[in-house]
């Protein structure tokens, strides 16, 4: 390129050094299509670019929001040479990208540039992915051979270090995690269609930067749509009732939010410990996934989250049902009126699987905590559970066990047990009185008449005094005449 300047009698020149102009698009890309997925991932194929001398790189832009993966905007991803650096080489026509976690609708668009800035693009193309879900159980991921169907996002990665596992010698494991980290580990799905209980276990130590001020933490959460649905769960533990501070997130930064139940503090990173997630109330849902969560705030750092050794049981057991007498929402307690201090239950039981159950028994003192009861005798331990209508009846001898109570309030709980699974029920409140009326019943004075004996004693002490049985013996000697 040559610039003159005139300026009407003399001029001047100044040439450039040689450049390229290039206002060809290239060609050549045709035929996106996506051969196989996983858990997380979707590969996506194309026919390359065939013209184009000067080819810069390949990006694929890919969400659920049509609209946004078309503009390149809101909620959509870029895949590009960043992620695969193949994605920088024309004769490429693959990739394998990640984060494409959920059952869902999927929309991919690819777009082919050269060096000035050109480009071709294909029409989007959607792709409806499904999970995978293992129906199998008892299901166990210890990590020794793989990742199998569980995605581990960010820092979260598979380590090979015996003397870092709980078992075996590979763990999940975050490492040292950086400032308003937002690191996932989220779980195979499960089809739990057909069961009636199931329950996640997981062994897991921890260490979250805190300065006795809880800012990091780790946290489980679920989904049941295999959508990006996902809520908080609370485990067997509960976070052993800690919670991150609250403005962890409204003014530290840290994306599991305020005031949230977590794992906190570094006080447990020297020992493993077995925690689990009550899977029960999900097993009609279409399917169940958990996911497990670090977040921090925007300073400070610790070692993280190591997990190992995760399950998955479930039962197709059904529970006992068992009820008061006649189907009763509560079961019925007496105690017998004739002063041995015993108490009569009764309730009924049925199991559909099984012919017995076992019946264990407790009694709580003004709402306390429960206790097992002893000196019983009648249905309890194995018990028939064929019939619902049959009445059943355990006899406590609460006089024995408790020694002297003076009417006070206790309930009682039955428990129907099969081996698997459980039913309770409980009584209404009752007043129970094993204690004797104490107090003197000398008699005190004595009058006579020719025909008729009068007696005076001193009243015994009784808070539910009734009535009062007396018994008198006499006898009578007659004075010898004689004597007399």
């Amino acid at each position: 390129m040559q610039i003159i300047a005139d300026d009407g009698v003399n001029r001047d020149t100044t040439t450039s050094p040689l450049f390229t102009i290039d206002t060809r698009v290239p060609a050549g890309m045709a035929n996106m299509a996506f051969p196989d997925t996983t858990a997380a991932t979707v590969r996506v194929s194309w026919t390359a670019v065939t013209v184009e001398k000067h080819f810069s790189h390949y990006e694929i832009w890919f969400g659920k929001n049509q609209s946004d993966v078309q503009n390149r905007t809101g909620t959509a991803t870029e895949w590009d040479f960043n992620d695969d650096p193949a994605m920088k080489t024309k004769t490429n026509g693959t990739t394998i990208v990640a984060g494409v976690l959920d059952a869902a609708t999927y929309y991919f668009k690819i777009w082919a540039y050269d060096s000035a800035g050109n480009f071709q693009e294909l029409a989007d193309k959607s792709l409806t992915k499904t999970l995978a879900a293992i129906t199998t159980f008892p299901h166990y991921q210890d990590w020794e051979t793989g990742v199998g169907n569980y995605v581990l996002s960010g820092i979260w990665s598979r380590v090979n270090n015996a003397s870092w596992a709980h078992t075996g010698s590979y763990l999940a494991r975050t490492g040292v995690y950086g400032n308003t980290a937002d690191e996932r580990l989220t779980s195979a799905a499960f089809n739990l269609n057909g069961y009636n209980e199931a329950w996640f276990t997981f062994w897991h130590k921890w260490d979250f930067n805190d300065g006795y001020i809880n800012y990091d933490g780790g946290v489980i959460e679920a989904d049941t749509t295999g959508g990006d649905n996902w809520f908080a769960v609370m485990p067997a533990s509960n976070y052993h009732d800690s919670t991150l501070q609250s403005n962890a997130g409204s003014r530290w930064g840290n994306p599991l939010g305020d005031a949230r139940p977590a794992y906190t503090m570094d006080d447990f990173y020297s020992a493993w410990e077995k925690d689990s997630v009550n899977l029960s109330p999900y097993v009609n849902a279409p399917l169940v996934r958990l996911r497990f969560r670090v977040g921090s705030d925007s300073s400070g750092n610790a070692t993280g989250w190591d997990i190992d050794d995760f399950a998955v049981y479930a039962s197709a057991n059904s529970a006992p049902a068992i009820t008061g007498l006649g189907a009763a929402a509560k079961a019925g307690a007496i105690q017998a009126t004739n002063g041995n201090g015993t108490v009569t239950i009764g309730y009924e039981v049925s199991d559909p699987e099984q012919t017995t159950v076992t019946i264990t028994a407790f009694y709580r003192v003004n709402a306390t905590g429960w206790i097992a009861m002893t000196n019983t005798s009648g249905d309890i331990g194995t018990v028939a559970a064929t019939s619902p209508t049959t009445d059943r009846y355990i006899v406590w001898n609460a006089g024995a066990q408790l020694g002297q109570t003076d009417n006070t309030t206790y309930q009682i709980r039955i428990i129907a047990d099969d081996g698997a699974r459980k039913d309770t029920v409980f009584t209404d409140s009752i007043l129970i009185d094993t204690k004797l009326p104490v107090g003197s019943l000398m008699l005190t004075g004595v009058d006579s008449s020719k025909t008729t004996l009068s007696f005076t004693w001193s009243p015994v002490t009784e808070t539910h005094f009734t009535r009062s049985i007396h018994k008198l013996s006499v006898e009578i000697y007659k004075v010898p005449q004689k004597a007399l």
